[in-house]
């Protein structure tokens, strides 16, 4: 749940219950894999027509909602530097 690509609302949540699933090792493994296959990170700007602050992604829109995902349970994309990525 949330809005738009804003890590910082909403959760990571079971379907049934609606109980938070952040902590939940299976949920974290699974992002985890997931934010080290992405190139695109999500950033924070200021809208220069309204001055209002927003996230916005850079690279891959596909990749966006995973990254998002990954930072509501406490990954951001600078893990991947922890993890030697092998092509």
């Amino acid at each position: 749940e949330g809005k738009g690509f804003d890590p910082t609302v909403g959760g990571i949540r079971r379907e049934k219950g609606g109980a938070d699933a952040g902590s939940d090792v299976a949920v974290r493994s699974s992002l985890l894999a997931a934010v080290l296959c992405c190139n695109t990170t999500i950033s924070k700007v200021r809208d220069p027509e309204t001055g209002d602050e927003k996230w916005e992604p850079k690279g891959n829109s596909s990749e966006a909602p995973i990254v998002v995902a990954a930072r509501k349970v406490g990954f951001d994309e600078k893990i991947a530097q922890q993890y030697k990525r092998v092509l």
